[in-house]
């Protein structure tokens, strides 16, 4: 589509790891499916990693902000630790041990029954192997890549659930839009809206789920 106007965003291919009714892990706008669901899977394993109690139990100075802390357990958890432990009496009171690999990898193992979810379909079993590696037991994505096989045998393997919803969504923020399909163009004035796409004999159509649109 031609766009009037440079303020567009269109976010689409995007994943999210959920767990207990919460999301713990979304990745989105990269250039490929499995980058964002490896960005993803890497902050649901972050988000289980701040509930182990050697994390929960950081020795914090009083007085110290939330963005500080967020800052200091991300930096604790992650493969930078050595920046805040060698920073430690800016913002504890004693110098923590290091949370280390070992540790790390057992704790993960425990978090298990995760369900991820995708905007379109995986095109390939790479991202369901990487979403088992985060306790992914269950999956929800449109279908309808032409390796469906391919990501159908890789979740039996793992023992995953595998659901296709056969709905495929985006999201678009937009002033204006004109497009042309099959030489007939129309023009929409657009706020942020999800979107259902679909196809009628080849073509492309958008079903724009609010009441601000009309179906096209």
């Amino acid at each position: 589509p031609r766009v009037r106007r440079q303020r567009q965003m269109c976010i689409e291919t995007a994943v999210c790891y959920v767990k207990n009714g919460q999301a713990i892990g979304i990745g989105a706008g990269q250039q490929s499916r499995i980058h964002c669901t490896r960005l993803a899977g890497q902050k649901a394993d972050n988000w289980y990693l701040r509930q182990n109690p050697k994390v929960l139990n950081l020795p914090f100075k009083d007085g110290v902000g939330r963005a500080d802390r967020d800052n200091a357990i991300d930096l604790y958890i992650g493969d930078e630790y050595e920046d805040i432990l060698n920073d430690w009496e800016r913002v504890f009171t004693e110098k923590p041990s290091v949370f280390t690999t070992e540790e790390k990898k057992e704790w993960l193992a425990g978090n298990t029954d995760v369900t991820i979810g995708s905007d379109a379909f995986f095109p390939f079993g790479d991202n369901i192997e990487r979403a088992y590696k985060s306790g992914v037991k269950y999956v929800a994505q449109p279908g309808g890549s032409v390796r469906d096989d391919q990501v159908i045998e890789t979740a039996n393997k793992r023992g995953m659930a595998m659901c296709f919803t056969g709905m495929r969504l985006f999201i678009i923020n937009t002033e204006l839009v004109h497009k042309n399909v099959d030489n007939y163009s129309y023009s929409l004035t657009l706020e942020t809206l999800f979107v259902k796409i679909y196809s009628i004999n080849h073509v492309t159509c958008l079903l724009y789920t609010s009441d601000a649109a009309d179906e096209l």
